[in-house]
């Protein structure tokens, strides 16, 4: 489009190419496509009202329409892999980055006079070319996705704006199926702890369609169901056919009539306790948030009748690290009606149903017979198949493996091979397992596997949580069609579709073949990489909105664990990779699930390899950044090291810790003094770049939080705006948002509560217009508004916005919620044992997980206001002057 081009019509383009985007999130929910339309929205009603820099802003509203138009076909282009590759939502999110950079731009020139103008001619032109510079790199990035995609099946993409526009409008005409709200291209399934909604999570596997010789167990059990409170063990080796006999009682009618809700939950990724807690509230819709066992157990106790069934249960339980945890959860849920679980040996501390479930045994013969028919050809000498079933020993998975075997070989040639596999393996005699692992290699060698088939079963044999099409598509794996690979898999019952539609493979095959057949170290690499990407996408970008991104690490946790935890063996070519995705796991593990990685100590003690790797800053900057919930217990050895590794560093790894440093003494440090110091540190160090902008921007930011907490709520409100300026010349519509927040707290702190109130608003109006409503920083605002309705005694109105937050935050903001409520509740003369409930829940919190000895003062401190209200004035003056001992000590 030239420059005699009607705005107007440029303006219309642009929008609709805008409300496209917003029409695939609505329907897809992809990654930051819902902030970029809004955000694009937004410049463009600002636009049209703009006097100055008005030739410059048209120019990159068409960048704006060029890129919107090249992202939709992309889109268009890979949506029927499932999900768009990390490595283009990176780049879409630095789009979105710029795109708010943009808005802060044309938002500044709204009204401006000249004189203003001139005023602000020297930091317009900066801001101008940081934006123009920005929109350029995005397009030519994205391009370069475009002309990859072009091999495949995408259009030419063209510069001209009219083009483009025609283009979008066939493209929308032949696909209208990628703005259309049944459609979804969910990589990860739906399997995160969010604890928004997850419904087909709660899709339950169907009922086996071969199920013979476990009728009088199937019995047994339904018996049990229809009792109150039972508690049901299914015990048996690998292959025995638990899952299989817990999905036929799980599905039989008189269990559905009965129970309201049935839960199906695969625990073979959960090998810890807090893994197992996490992936059951998944499953159950619970959010994760501080305390979530009791969460769990109450969410059972309060709903309907349900049925909770936990596969593979084994795998948190037999690790001795994990087991008191695992049998202490189980204990709580003895006052939920119904729970079954599956396993190879009954867990303790738990009453279960008497009289006990025996362990499964093998099928007899006639059981057997019927299976290996019904999967096998009908027209089979019964003596051969009779002499098979005989070597499988009766294990209904052999039986499953062996009958797909033969039903594409032919009885006698399985047969044959069967022997040749036995005489080499069986060095120390026949028994139950062999026949097992023959049944798999025979199943591994046959003659319907593929080389690419094996290759695939190899790298599933590491993966707890097996790969979504997507993930099998985009991690490169040197397999030529790695679909097809899926269905042979699939054809010969060595893999199976779990019900968040991800490729699974049975424990006992994948323990077999990870010993047999491992896979080579190129392609754990490939999958590694992968994971890193996704990894790093997360840390750069996780301020945005970004729930599908979370959904797939979360999806993928069990796998992340056991492929970076072998990527610090035997010296790999990405062991610093590995570090810094581990110290990125660690971040998103005590965001998600409250607790650090188990990773992390593996991580540490490689880390004492690189002193000098820039992968030994990011570990300290996130170790210190993160004591506010992760407490740290050598800190000053910590700081002693770390500061020897800084000295060497640029400044802008040098002001990321002097702020790590400020965070960590103004919660676990307990000394403001000592923060206010290291921000001033920060703000001392000068040069263009813009990380050490976005540093001093932040170190503004947490001076006037400083400021408002020592008293001095004047001056932090002073630092509060020149931090909003600068957010706003950087074009971080958050951070602006964040020192709004720390303003309007130092409002609140003066007893300001209009403008307090004021501010608040307003930064949610900013955060919405955006399309970054429900993100941290408008939580935290909206916070400001419960304490203003507190401060104003508006407790009924307090006490709604808190029980909001409670329902929504977590971590420990989650925990201060709690406190919140404990607080409100005293004042509007709640009974003093609910009050006490929501107490001891935020004081147990605070003590342990949060590790915050200020949260714990706090607790005490409403304990104090609870006694008071209820008449025990002596008891409270001793408490509050308790409380002030310690404070000064």
């Amino acid at each position: 489009m030239g420059a005699s081009s009607n705005i107007d019509q440029l303006i219309q383009y642009t929008a609709l190419a805008a409300k496209t985007t917003r029409g695939i999130a609505d329907a897809s929910n992809v990654p930051f496509f819902e902030v970029a339309s809004a955000l694009a929205t937004a410049i463009l009603t600002i636009v049209q009202s703009v006097k100055s820099h008005k030739e410059q802003c048209t120019m990159m509203v068409e960048q704006i329409h060029e890129t919107l138009c090249t992202i939709i076909q992309l889109y268009s282009t890979y949506e029927s892999d499932g999900a768009l590759p990390p490595a283009l939502l990176y780049d879409i999110a630095r789009f979105v980055e710029t795109l708010q950079k943009v808005y802060g731009f044309v938002k500044s020139q709204q009204g401006l006079g000249k004189i203003k103008q001139l005023l602000k001619h020297g930091e317009n032109v900066v801001q101008l070319k940081a934006c123009q510079e920005g929109l350029r790199d995005s397009y030519d990035r994205l391009k370069i996705h475009a002309v990859g995609a072009a091999a495949n099946q995408m259009a030419e993409i063209h510069s001209d704006a009219h083009k483009q526009h025609e283009e979008l409008l066939a493209l929308l005409a032949s696909h209208p199926e990628i703005t259309r709200s049944d459609h979804s291209s969910s990589v990860a399934g739906t399997v995160t702890s969010l604890g928004a909604s997850f419904e087909s999570l709660a899709i339950l596997p169907a009922s086996p369609q071969i199920f013979h010789g476990r009728e009088s167990e199937l019995e047994e059990i339904l018996g049990a169901l229809m009792q109150d409170s039972a508690r049901i063990a299914i015990l048996g080796t690998g292959g025995m056919g638990k899952t299989s006999l817990a999905t036929a009682a799980l599905q039989h009618p008189d269990v559905v009539a009965k129970f309201t809700k049935r839960f199906f939950v695969p625990c073979h990724s959960t090998p810890t306790h807090s893994d197992l807690v996490s992936n059951i509230a998944s499953y159950l819709g619970v959010a994760v948030g501080p305390n979530l066992a009791r969460k769990v157990v109450r969410h059972l106790s309060y709903g309907p009748l349900t049925l909770l069934v936990l596969d593979n249960f084994e795998t948190p339980w037999e690790a001795s690290s994990s087991r008191a945890g695992v049998e202490e959860f189980l204990s709580l849920l003895t006052d939920i009606p119904q729970i079954t679980m599956r396993g190879a040996e009954r867990p303790d501390r738990v009453k279960w149903t008497r009289p006990f479930l025996q362990p499964l045994r093998p099928l007899d013969d006639d059981a057997a017979l019927k299976t290996f028919l019904d999967i096998a050809d009908d027209n089979l000498e019964e003596r051969t198949v009779r002499e098979l079933l005989d070597l499988t020993g009766g294990l209904p998975l052999a039986v499953n493996l062996i009958a797909n075997v033969v039903s594409y070989e032919g009885c006698d040639t399985t047969l044959e091979r069967w022997k040749t596999e036995r005489t080499r393996v069986l060095s120390d005699g026949y028994d139950k397992k062999s026949s097992l692992d023959i049944s798999i290699m025979l199943s591994f060698t046959g003659t319907r596997m593929t080389h690419d088939a094996q290759a695939l079963l190899s790298i599933l044999s590491l993966l707890p949580d097996g790969l979504a099409d997507a993930e099998l598509l985009q991690s490169h794996l040197p397999i030529p069609n790695v679909l097809a690979a899926k269905a042979t898999l699939l054809r010969t019952a060595l893999a199976y579709v779990g019900q968040n539609h991800r490729l699974l493979v049975l424990v006992p095959v994948r323990e077999h073949v990870r010993a047999a057949h491992p896979p080579p170290a190129e392609h754990k690499l490939l999958l590694r990489r992968y994971l890193h990407e996704l990894m790093y996408l997360w840390r750069q970008f996780r301020v945005l909105p970004s729930a599908e991104i979370v959904a797939q690490l979360a999806a993928n946790l069990g796998n992340i664990n056991v492929m970076f935890a072998d990527g610090l063996q035997e010296d790999p070519p990405d062991i610093i990779a590995t570090l810094k995705s581990i110290v990125v796991l660690s971040g998103f593990t005590r965001v998600y699930t409250s607790t650090p990685s188990p990773l992390m100590p593996l991580a540490q003690a490689q880390l004492a390899r690189f002193p000098d790797d820039p992968v030994c800053g990011t570990y300290f900057i996130d170790r210190f950044f993160a004591s506010w919930n992760n407490r740290i217990p050598d800190p000053d050895a910590q700081i002693a090291q770390a500061n020897r590794y800084f000295e060497r560093a640029r400044d802008e790894e040098k002001a990321k810790w002097y702020n790590a440093l400020a965070a960590y003494y103004s919660t676990q440090g307990n000394n403001l003094d000592e923060s206010v110091r290291y921000r001033r540190m920060v703000l001392s160090l000068t040069g263009p770049s813009d990380d050490l902008t976005k540093s001093r921007q932040q170190a503004m930011t947490g001076l006037a939080n400083a400021m408002c907490s020592l008293g001095k709520q004047a001056e932090g409100r002073i630092r509060a705006q020149e931090a909003q300026q600068l957010a706003e010349m950087l074009g971080d519509v958050l951070a602006q948002a964040q020192a709004i927040s720390s303003e309007a707290r130092c409002c609140l702190s003066l007893g300001a509560f209009q403008d307090a109130a004021r501010l608040c608003f307003g930064a949610r109006d900013l955060l919405r217009v955006c399309g970054l409503a429900g993100t941290d920083v408008e939580l935290r605002l909206k916070n400001f508004l419960a304490e203003i309705h507190l401060l104003k005694t508006e407790f009924p109105e307090a006490r709604a916005m808190h029980a909001e937050l409670a329902h929504t935050r977590m971590g420990t903001s989650a925990v201060f919620d709690q406190l919140n409520l404990a607080l409100v509740d005293t004042l509007l003369g709640a009974a003093p044992a609910a009050v006490r409930q929501n107490l001891d829940v935020a004081r147990h919190q605070f003590a342990t997980a949060v590790g915050s000895p200020q949260g714990v003062l706090l607790c005490d401190a409403v304990g104090a206001c609870l006694m008071l209200r209820e008449g025990d004035a002596p008891g409270a003056c001793a408490l509050f002057e308790a409380l002030f001992a310690k404070m000064r000590s």
